[in-house]
């Protein structure tokens, strides 16, 4: 009775409640792809657990307490793992992220008819000149919908090897950007682009665009989502000047003390994972903090005003709750949440006019929070 999309109404912040649980006839819901577009009062959800077949469309523009399903895309096959919809509700970006060699790693689907969404393009980067084998996990697009930046996870990234040696050991980029304006304006046989590519020591779990001070700027993360000390220092996140889009510009790391090399010896008998999951930030257009669900290391807020030296200027740590009802277990690391730690592994959700954030951890659920000293002003 827990599987399916909780519908949370938080319209009083210090009590949420359920307000339903949505449920598909055809599968289990894919936990890291889900989102809403508010323009469109749009919900898509992926289907069919960590690699999914199906989207669903529901419309939730008249009761966003009450999903309305309106549509549903087969991939026809278990593919899904990641994705992103345009600012302008139009398209659906789904991302393969264990492809096996041979297949499209990027499908996009056209949801401008909620109750018929089609696909418009599937894409290979083995077809493109040069052909670099690479997966996606995350991405996100342009703000006009003409550019799309892909969290790529290259041939021997995966799972134990993620943070295993420097990028050139590991033969494949961690973060690309596509030039989709063909999709975007609908030209008939549409061709994806790629702009620039760039390695970095984590492979791309996560990505997030931002503006700083006018300027354009990528946040990638990894993730090493094993415990245990051949993991550490486990996976961080950079931060990318996209000023030039050819020639993407690392500028500075966003990393714990735990995830510094000398420190292994102290923190690989932690039983933890102290990896990135997901990013968020205050505002895309005018950012000034950034926050990272950071498993064991909880919820990290960045003052990132400075990209060049970004600085950690809030912490939150979800108590353990071993009486928590739903004991997930993960393939990695068995059970997520321990005596001394819960894990918090959301994407996240700032309010500025509350100065609350929105978060999930593994054994407290939703919860809301409320920024205090994180103003950056």
């Amino acid at each position: 009775p827990l599987e399916g999309i909780a519908v949370i109404d938080a319209s009083n912040p210090q009590a949420p409640q359920v307000a339903r649980i949505v449920q598909s006839p055809v599968g289990r819901t894919q936990h890291e792809a889900l989102e809403v577009n508010e323009r469109r009062g749009m919900l898509v959800v992926q289907i069919g657990g960590l690699s999914a077949q199906w989207i669903e469309i529901y419309d939730v523009s008249s009761d966003c307490r009450n999903p309305v399903f309106k549509g549903r895309y087969d991939a026809g096959s278990a593919t899904y793992h990641g994705q992103k919809v345009s600012d302008d509700g139009m398209t659906v970006y789904a991302s393969d992220t264990f492809s096996q060699p041979g297949r499209p790693v990027l499908d996009v689907i056209d949801v401008s008819d909620m109750t018929q969404p089609k696909l418009l393009k599937r894409w290979d980067p083995m077809e493109e000149t040069p052909p670099v084998r690479h997966a996606i996990h995350d991405l996100d697009l342009s703000s006009d919908g003409t550019r799309a930046y892909l969290g790529a996870v290259a041939p021997g990234s995966w799972i134990g090897t993620i943070v295993a040696g420097p990028p050139s050991t590991r033969g494949g980029p961690s973060m690309v950007t596509l030039d989709t304006t063909d999709i975007q304006e609908r030209r008939p046989n549409p061709d994806l682009k790629v702009v620039s590519s760039v390695e970095l020591p984590n492979f791309g779990h996560t990505v997030r665009r931002a503006r700083i001070a006018g300027r354009p700027y990528i946040f990638s993360s990894g993730e090493a989502p094993v415990v245990g000390a051949d993991n550490c220092p486990w996976a961080w996140g950079h931060v990318l000047d996209m000023s030039d889009e050819r020639n993407p510009v690392p500028v500075s790391e966003i990393k714990l003390e735990v995830n510094e090399q000398s420190n292994c010896p102290r923190t690989g008998p932690d039983d933890a994972v102290y990896s990135i999951h997901y990013i968020g930030v205050d505002d895309e257009e005018n950012t000034t903090r950034v926050f990272y669900t950071y498993y064991t290391g909880g919820l990290r807020v960045f003052d990132v005003r400075d990209p060049a030296n970004p600085r950690e200027v809030a912490y939150y740590h979800p108590p353990p709750k071993e009486e928590t009802v739903l004991k997930p277990v993960s393939p990695f690391f068995g059970d997520v949440h321990k005596p001394t730690w819960d894990s918090v592994t959301s994407d996240v959700r700032y309010r500025a006019g509350e100065n609350h954030i929105w978060a999930v951890s593994i054994a407290n659920g939703f919860q809301i929070l409320e920024g205090g000293g994180v103003d950056a002003g």
